[in-house]
């Protein structure tokens, strides 16, 4: 039976939800049944919805809220949504006690290392550097040997897309960072004692059609929502 695989949405103009069509697509293509999940307010409503499901994607969209981890917005910080991060907070909270299988893309990356305690660099050109270019452009990461993420990918290089002007700042207690771009900006995250948790900063779904790397994140997450 196909694994049932829950999406966390965009809110457009406050009143519409959306998910790109490449998460569904990837997620198919893999094996999956995938389906958009709605808004809710508090963790016991995510709760359940959760139980129905087999595994959670925390997708990427707007910047969350600074308030989120304790600082004040920087002129630089894009766009947020307070009923987004009310939202994937509450599915979070839910899920640290119905531990379903977990993949984060881009701010999904963001918001589970904000919600678990971490923090962020809220424009990484102005704050961090620009020695690397992560705004619409290619460059390549070094993939931490031993952790989840070698393993899946089964290399400690790889070539990676760059969609985000935002990035961990303080990696949250529990998780481990298991790859990083050339200025060391964090690129992926699992967490400590769980085989079926992982995010990435960049965007595989919109390139696994042709990519056997990206390809490798969805087989390996639907695999282990399957395995439930």
């Amino acid at each position: 039976m196909k694994p049932l695989i829950g999406l966390t949405c965009s809110l457009d103009n406050g009143s519409r939800c959306a998910v790109n069509l490449t998460y569904f697509n990837a997620l198919r293509a893999s094996g999956a049944l995938p389906v958009a999940l709605p808004y809710v307010v508090t963790a016991e409503e995510a709760a359940e919805y959760l139980e129905k499901l087999d595994g959670v994607l925390f997708t990427g969209g707007a910047d969350i809220d600074p308030a989120e981890y304790g600082e004040e917005r920087h002129e630089k910080c894009g766009e947020i949504c307070a009923a987004r991060d009310l939202a994937e907070k509450s599915y979070f909270s839910a899920l640290r006690k119905i531990k379903l299988p977990t993949l984060g893309i881009c701010r999904g990356l963001q918001s589970l290392n904000v919600f678990a305690g971490g923090s962020l660099w809220q424009d990484i050109p102005s704050q961090y550097g620009d020695t690397t270019a992560h705004s619409n452009a290619e460059h390549e990461i070094e993939i931490a040997p031993g952790t989840l993420f070698a393993r899946v990918m089964g290399s400690e290089r790889i070539k990676v897309n760059s969609y985000h002007h935002q990035g961990i700042k303080r990696l949250a207690p529990g998780y481990v960072a298991c790859a990083h771009a050339p200025d060391g900006i964090t690129e992926a995250i699992c967490a400590q004692g769980r085989d079926d948790f992982l995010a990435v900063q960049y965007h595989p779904e919109m390139i696994c059609t042709h990519d056997e790397n990206a390809k490798r994140i969805f087989d390996w997450f639907v695999g282990v929502c399957a395995g439930r």
